[in-house]
């Protein structure tokens, strides 16, 4: 996956398999050292309304649609000198495969409603988990385009065929959860790597994430150890018809609505930016934000929150009024 090559990579495995994750291996492990200092763009296709899309890769003039105000940028040209990544490229349009194909070949891009041309130069990676081979048959993937992408094909291998990687991705979530929630967990035993390598993951890395993180609800410092692991649907997960006086509701209470609506994210193998973007925002906001101003049960958001992360109403509520009171 050279930057300089015109075609492009592909990366094929089934969902979960750490796709995104190769991807920016690729993209921070440049030849020339630059990966760092240069953009990674990731796009999840199936994840924006295929008619929005044009303009959110490719950008847009003013006027060239209602609300269209000012010129804006696309995430190709966002990505100039760095490496996009569009993931699940099989659910494309084909007039988007078409449009991505010129970008391959000519290394340029025209925004929606312009009709000049702008050069870019960016390194394509695509995923999938579909077998492509099979639309294009069927007439549902256009071959030239299949054709450039695989120029450079890399499987990624399901987690129950690799589990001797178990230890080394879980020690890197663990790296990466301590800054995102601040916390100090020195690690995990070896007794707890023996019972996540037992496990057969069907949600392959993905799953393996949301176990590890799943850690973070509770605990704060320390070693993660086999009695902080919950595999299999274990009952102290928290499902939508617990009821408010269940005994792990009772200890999310105590954390917090903010710890149960991240406890949730993690069960749905969701993120906070999903959930922004199921309010109708593409930027990043905390799982706070959702829940300063509540009166529950009129305010709006709050209904939208419960049906999105499929809440459990009374545990809602229990958590709002335990917000609510004060200690003596």
């Amino acid at each position: 996956c050279h930057p300089s090559m015109t075609g492009g990579c592909l990366l094929r495995g089934e969902t979960g398999t750490g796709k995104e994750l190769v991807a920016q291996a690729i993209h921070y492990n440049r030849p020339n050292g630059n990966g760092a200092k240069t953009p990674f763009v990731a796009v999840p296709c199936p994840g924006i309304p295929q008619e929005l899309l044009e303009s959110i890769l490719f950008g847009y003039v003013k006027g060239a649609f209602t609300g269209a105000y000012t010129d804006k940028k696309g995430l190709f040209e966002e990505a100039e000198g760095g490496t996009i990544f569009l993931d699940e490229i099989g659910d494309m349009t084909p007039y988007l495969q078409a449009k991505i194909l010129r970008v391959l070949q000519e290394r340029e891009i025209t925004r929606v409603g312009d009709t000049k041309t702008k050069k870019v130069y960016v390194r394509v990676i695509a995923a999938t988990n579909q077998d492509l081979e099979s639309k294009i048959k069927n007439g549902n993937f256009r071959a030239d385009l299949f054709y450039r992408i695989n120029v450079a094909p890399i499987v990624t291998v399901p987690l129950r065929e690799r589990k001797e990687d178990i230890a080394h991705i879980s020690k890197y979530f663990i790296e990466r959860f301590n800054q995102t929630y601040g916390s100090s967990i020195g690690g995990i035993s070896d007794s707890a790597i023996e019972k996540l390598r037992q496990h057969n993951w069907p949600g392959n890395v993905r799953e393996l994430e949301n176990v590890v993180e799943r850690v973070y609800v509770f605990k704060k410092e320390g070693m993660i150890d086999v009695s902080d692991i919950f595999v299999d649907g274990n009952p102290l997960i928290v499902k939508a018809d617990a009821p408010a006086t269940d005994p792990l509701v009772y200890a999310i209470r105590v954390q917090s609505l903010a710890q149960y609506i991240k406890l949730r994210l993690v069960e749905l193998g969701r993120n906070q930016l999903w959930l922004t973007r199921q309010f109708g925002y593409t930027s990043h906001a905390p799982v706070n934000h959702w829940t300063n101003g509540i009166n529950f049960p009129n305010d709006r958001n709050l209904k939208k929150l419960i049906e999105v992360l499929q809440l459990n109403p009374l545990t809602v509520q229990a958590l709002v009024d335990n917000r609510n009171e004060k200690p003596d």
